[in-house]
């Protein structure tokens, strides 16, 4: 089977999230830094300490924050004989494909489901999720309209159930599909 790479367009929601998180983050940021003028105009008795340690912590915390978003951002798949490649920003999550048993288009696979480790909409879906539906999953997901559920058995890592969301679903699935042994 040859490589075949897959896009991972974002969802309105994540549009929506990302937009949100950018926005709180550099309001947050605002607050702290102005903090300390605010505080000489409120109380001009008091004196302001910290000032210089809030403007550098308001300058830095946005930028790695952002770094760090951008970096685990989800930008594509690439489905190879053995593999699944996550594609990042300029590295990429690998995802061994055996023992994979079924790859299904799910549009509700991630419906209420709550983030226990990683990312929950700042410029993808991504880490550790639990939901009614799928018990405990990994997701690397950008657009959940278009997501993908890959079920495994007896993975090392304990990734039983992962969710991705390719920019063609039916086609991920098909390409998968020949990976599953049949029965």
């Amino acid at each position: 089977m040859d490589a075949m790479t897959f896009g991972a367009p974002w969802g309105s929601s994540l549009v929506g999230s990302s937009i949100i998180a950018v926005f709180l983050l550099f309001a947050t940021s605002a607050a702290v830094y102005f903090g300390p003028e605010l505080n000489r105009i409120l109380y001009p008795e008091r004196k302001v300490r910290g000032e210089a340690l809030c403007r550098r912590l308001a300058v830095c915390i946005p930028v790695v924050v952002l770094l760090a978003a951008t970096l685990f951002m989800v930008r594509g798949y690439t489905v190879t004989t053995d593999t699944i490649l996550v594609h990042r920003l300029g590295w990429s999550s690998t995802v061994p494909l055996a023992g994979l048993q079924s790859a299904t288009v799910s549009p509700d696979a991630i419906r209420g489901a709550s983030r226990t480790r990683g990312n929950g909409g700042f410029f993808s879906y991504t880490g550790r999720f639990r939901n009614r539906r799928l018990g405990s999953f990994r997701a690397f997901v950008t657009d959940s309209a278009r997501a993908v559920v890959l079920r495994f058995r007896d993975r090392a890592d304990g990734d039983d159930v992962i969710v991705m969301s390719p920019h063609d679903p039916d086609a991920f699935v098909a390409l998968l599909s020949r990976r599953v042994p049949p029965g």
